[in-house]
This record gives C-alpha cells, structure tokens and sequence, in this order.
C-alpha cells in the first residue's frame, strides 16, 4: 500500500462521516455555508473536529404517471424546493457517525435505523426530545454512538462529498462566522436529542415570539384564534385567521405542559429574552430612569448575568447562531433575535467607557460589566460583524433585506458615537504605555485591545464601504487609510477596485488584528497633547 493510499485509510478511520439519505434528485443540500445542488448524493465525508451546519431543502415531486410506477423529481427550479431544515453538529470523536433519512411523505428528516435502536418509532420518538442546558455547563451524557461497517461507507463513497480542506476559503469563512459557538450555545437556543444533533428549520419560531403570539390569540378545539374573541354565533366567520396546531401526543405530563405555556416547550429557539423598551433597573425614576432608556448598559449587563452564567462570549455566540439561522436557514425569527442582540451591544455607551471614567452609579440594584471584559467584547463583536459582512453577498441589501440595512447603520451609529465618547479616556489610560522607553507598542492592556478595536472598526468602515457603499465614519479621534480614498470611492468601485492599498491584503486576512502583530513604525498609536487633539493612526 502507497503513502497516499494508507493516509487516506487513516482519514477514513479518524475523520467524521455525515450520511444521508432519500434525498430527492434536484435538492439543495448545504454544509458550513456552501450551498449546492445535488444529484446521486449519500452524505459528507472526512469532516473535522468541530461545529458543522448541515442544511436541506427538498426538490418537489411529482405525482407518478400512467407510465412510472414511482414519483419523479420536478423541474420547477429553486422556487419550487420545500422548507429548508438543518442540523447543528460538533463532531468531537474519531471516525464519529451522523445517520439521517429524508421522509418525503412527511418533508422533513426521519432518524435512520442504527444499531442502538430498538426500533425506527422508538427512535423517531426520542430524536425529538430536547435539552436545555445552563450557558456554561457541559452535557452529562454523551452523545448516542451509531456504528457502520467500513464495507458499507465503501459502498457509499463514490456518493459521499469530501469536506473541504482546511486553507480553502469556505473553512476560513465559516470558522470566523460559528467560532464562538459552544455546545453549550446549540443546546441551550435549539436543543439537542441523544445523538447530539441541534434540528431547526425556517419556520421554527423563537419562545419570546410563541409568548407575544399566544397573549394575542388563544387555542380552541385544535385551532389557533387571532384578534379578539366573538360570540360562537359569530366565531367562524369573524375570526382573523384560523391556522392548524399540532396535537398534543399522548402520555405528555402536565409538566411539559406547563413548559408549553411558559414558551419553553420542544421546537422552539431559545436565545436570550429581554424587553428593550424597559431596559432600566426596578424602580428607576427620573434622570435616572431617562438615562437607562436610552442607554442599554445595565440591560446587557443584566442578561449576561441572570441568562449567560456571567460569560459575555455567549452574548456574542448568539449573535453568531442567529446571523447563521437568519442567512443560511431563511430562519427569520432568528433575524428578529438578531437585530435586538446587535442593538444591544451598539446601544450600551457606558460600558464602552473605562470603570475608572464611568459616571457614580450607586443605586444599581446589580452591577454594570467591568471594562476589563466589555472593551474585549465591543472588539470581539466587531471581528465577528466583519466577518458576517464579508460572507454577504455584495447585492444583499438591496435585493433581500433593505431593511436591515437601515437598521444596522442606525445602531453602528450609536457605537461609533460611543467609542468616540470614550476615546480621549483609552487613549490617556494607554498614555503611560506608549511613554515606556521600549520601541515597541504595547502588546497588552488597555493600550493594546483598544488600538485591536480601532483597527477592527476601520476594517469594518472599509469593507461596508467597498462591498455596500457604506460610509460609517470614523472613531473621533483616529484616522485609518482607506478614508484618503473617500471622495474616489464611487468611481473606483465602479471600476473594480478600491486601489492597490487595499486589493494587495493578504488572502484570508479578516482585518482582525492579533494583540502580538500591532502595527509599528508611523503606523502605531499615537497620542499627543490633549490640547492639539487626540489621534490614534491605526
């Protein structure tokens, strides 16, 4: 046996396998952002350690005719292809098996036979359960195991999709769109069942959507009533709309009713509830209570704390798991999720300042997050939302969402005012740092992730300026190099490009900034005396 031949043996027996089947002929099949078409497909070979997003969306068919006994695929197009329907995976073990089967009957997955199973309704039975666990906690128990015999995956490889390699560009993408995705995350917003599988689809509503609607209607004989209730003389014809809900199976508890109730029952996302609207601390009057409408500070601080176990990064991961639903799955309640996660990380000033530079709030009934952890969040969240940009389409907002567009230039609005607000006190925290006698800037503390988060949110400023004709400004208080091109940016863009500055980027380069590769030289931060103005170049 060759080199290459016992290599590839050694891949097959560590690597993860993702095998399905009944997928009809013409469905898409998609996987950690690259969507495809499909033909005689069984399934996804070699797949790394890691979170992996598998999506489906089923190609119509036809009734069988007088001359074929069976139902044939439809050529309708992509118009025509079914809900898509996905599932969140982190493969962890060697050689780790992922079965799943198509019903076309019902549109929707069906657990495959296993060798663990007792029996296919059995298994379908229990794939549905769901498990929530707490932010940070770990699942107690694994993973249900499914074992396939080697002679079986050499019958399917010919069909099976490798994944791609780690330097391809779709690697790279979807590392920097899920990387602070925890299992944790998947198993507290989805749910996971016993094989270890996050199921969604697009039309899975969130529980703070399933509360709203269910205050605004009610349940009656199997059907859901919107509006106000009428006579049962008048019923029929005056409700607003009247939609099928799912009967209760039997042998559910009362418990799982009362879950139901609560907004968190089975098949529903989970992300992280609050109210905007009243984002003040109880009993809050006056100044105090005008100061906390307008700034989310205490809010965010308070859903990190209550919903999160103290851990912001899952803030951060929701954001993440809810751009990945909203544009890879066509899930729009995780958009609605989406836009108040973002609004809240863009609305807290405050915590853009330093704890040493924050205005005396001593009636908080809970405090506010320490600047050692919200300046490293606010640059966190400007490295993902870069990320998130680049993976768009350059037509994406005028196609498909205008909306949202306005939306996030309104919000990155208020950070950009806030970080500007807070820039003089960084940069004279940062000020006994760069008067070191050492050449170098400083590679950590509060110099450091401040100028990380000035370069990042350059990035950002000239990526949305390039790719959607954005013009964010900048940070008061800095320059960057790409708003020299500012008054060219039309034309160039028209052209092709936005010069040679910025088209010799490296490949791959997020325009996130490791803390030990600061920039030197003309290019370091820089601080002068307050009286002429503070500027960084970055």
């Amino acid at each position: 046996m060759d080199p290459t031949q016992r290599a590839a043996q050694a891949a097959f027996s560590r690597l993860g396998f993702f095998l399905l089947s009944g997928l009809p002929k013409g469905s898409e099949f998609g996987m950690d952002g690259q969507v495809w078409t499909v033909d005689d497909f069984a399934g996804v070979k070699l797949i790394p350690p890691g979170l992996h997003f598998f999506l489906f969306s089923a190609a119509p068919r036809l009734p069988p005719t007088s001359s074929a006994a069976e139902p044939s695929p439809s050529t309708a197009g992509a118009a025509a292809l079914g809900v898509r329907h996905g599932i969140l995976r982190f493969y962890g073990q060697e050689g780790e098996m992922v079965l799943e089967a198509w019903d076309p009957a019902r549109e929707e997955l069906a657990p495959a036979p296993s060798s663990s199973s007792s029996s296919s309704s059995s298994s379908s039975r229990r794939a549905k359960k769901r498990r929530r666990v707490p932010a940070r906690s770990i699942p107690e128990d694994e993973p249900e195991e499914t074992v396939v015999s080697t002679e079986y995956l050499r019958t399917l490889d010919p069909h099976l999709a490798p994944y791609p390699a780690p330097s391809s560009d779709q690697v790279r993408r979807w590392t920097a769109l899920s990387g602070l995705i925890t299992p944790a995350t998947v198993a507290r917003v989805v749910g996971v069942d016993e094989k270890g599988c996050g199921r969604v689809d697009a039309l899975m509503e969130s529980a703070e959507e399933a509360q709203e609607l269910r205050r605004a209607g009610g349940d009656e004989g199997g059907r859901r009533f919107w509006g106000k209730k009428r006579g049962e003389a008048e019923a029929e014809a005056e409700v607003t709309e009247v939609v099928e809900v799912e009967e209760e199976e039997p042998g559910e508890g009362e418990a799982q009713q009362a879950e139901e109730d609560d907004g968190e029952g089975e098949g529903r996302l989970e992300f992280v509830r609050f109210d905007a609207r009243r984002s003040w601390p109880p009993g809050a009057v006056g100044e105090e209570l005008s100061r906390w409408s307008k700034d989310k500070s205490w809010l965010l601080s308070e859903v990190v704390r209550t919903q999160l176990g103290g851990d912001p990064k899952e803030l951060l991961a929701e954001l993440q798991l809810s751009f990945v639903l909203c544009s890879l799955l066509h899930n729009f309640s995780s958009l609605s999720s989406y836009k108040s996660l973002l609004a809240l990380v863009c609305r807290s000033s405050v915590l853009a300042l330093p704890s040493s530079s924050r205005p005396p709030l001593p009636s908080l009934p809970s405090p506010l997050l320490d600047s050692d952890v919200t300046l490293p969040l606010l640059a966190s969240f400007l490295s993902l939302f870069l990320a998130q940009l680049e993976f768009l389409d350059p037509d994406f907002f005028a196609t498909q969402l205008p909306a949202l567009e306005t939306h996030l230039l309104a919000e990155l609005e208020h950070l950009r005012v806030a970080l500007s607000d807070a820039s003089a006190s960084w940069q004279s925290l940062a000020q006994p740092a760069l008067a070191s006698t050492s050449p170098l800037p400083p590679s950590s503390g509060p110099a450091a992730v401040w100028s990380t988060l000035v370069a990042r949110w350059n990035a950002v400023a000239a990526t949305s300026m390039e790719k959607f004709g954005w013009d964010l400004g900048l940070i008061e208080g800095t320059k960057a190099r790409y708003f020299e091109l500012r008054q060219s940016t039309t034309k160039e863009r028209e052209g092709g490009g936005l010069g040679s500055e910025w088209e010799d980027q490296e490949e791959g380069d997020t325009g996130e900034i490791p803390f030990e590769e600061l920039e030197e030289g003309e290019d370091a931060p820089v601080i002068v005396d307050p009286e002429e103005g503070m500027r960084g170049v970055c």
